[in-house]
């Protein structure tokens, strides 16, 4: 339950985590295919590199209800 936790505290309400998460997932799933050497990526906040629609077809083809990471990509 440390997931869901980590959901319910860090992220909802809170555009700043919920911007890091997203850019986390674009570079990740291949979205933003950007060279990154560190992870500053997830700190941008402004005209992200990666198309939105692009990032949410890669979390539907990875939907897994037995996943661990569905209440990640769900929320």
């Amino acid at each position: 339950m440390l997931l869901r936790d980590f959901i319910a505290r860090s992220i909802t309400e809170n555009d700043d985590f919920e911007a890091a998460n997203l850019n986390y997932w674009a570079h990740w799933l291949g979205p933003d295919s950007r060279p990154q050497t560190s992870d500053d990526l997830m700190a941008e906040q402004e005209h992200p590199a990666w198309d939105a629609s692009s990032l949410l077809r890669q979390f539907a083809v990875r939907l897994d209800r037995t996943g661990e990471y569905t209440d990640l990509y769900v929320h």
